[in-house]
């Protein structure tokens, strides 16, 4: 058997095709790669041995990864992996808010990741458009949610 042609098919539900993992040997590693499980599982294992302040570092870098990888997989035309992928990079940085706000953060550091959150939610609202009503409402509430988090640290400066 071939390697280039390897497949894994996972379903969801009533036989929704949710992704077509293959192994490729160019480009990036992204969520639709036969090894990227490897991969997402050492960013875990990274956050899980972090202290406090370098989860939130670690968790808004793969939010960020999550989102490139949104895009390139929307390139692809891997619509409900990319779905999947944006809740991921939301969910991460929903997680590296909640934890910064254990931390005693300078003005500067509060400020910083005011903006970084930001940027994110524009860059992840120009995406909105490749998918359903039902995603984008999904989407809708996870950015909500990251706004009434970021609020906090906005209300400390």
């Amino acid at each position: 058997m071939s390697l280039m042609s390897a497949n894994r098919i996972f379903s969801q539900g009533s036989g929704l095709e949710l992704t077509k993992q293959k192994l490729y040997f160019q480009g990036e590693i992204l969520p639709d790669h036969l090894l990227y499980p490897t991969f997402a599982g050492l960013d875990r294992l990274q956050i899980i041995m972090a202290n406090n302040s370098n989860k939130v570092d670690l968790k808004t870098e793969c939010a960020w990864k999550r989102l490139a990888y949104t895009q390139a997989l929307l390139e692809k035309g891997h619509l409900e992996l990319s779905f999947s992928t944006l809740t991921k990079a939301y969910k991460y940085y929903l997680d590296a808010l909640i934890t910064a706000q254990s931390l005693s953060l300078t003005t500067l550091q509060k400020e910083r990741l005011i903006e970084s959150v930001e940027i994110f939610q524009f860059t992840a609202n120009d995406l909105f458009t490749s998918f359903s009503d039902s995603q984008q409402e999904e989407l809708n509430r996870l950015g909500n949610q990251l706004t009434v988090l970021s609020q906090f640290f906005i209300d400390s400066i």
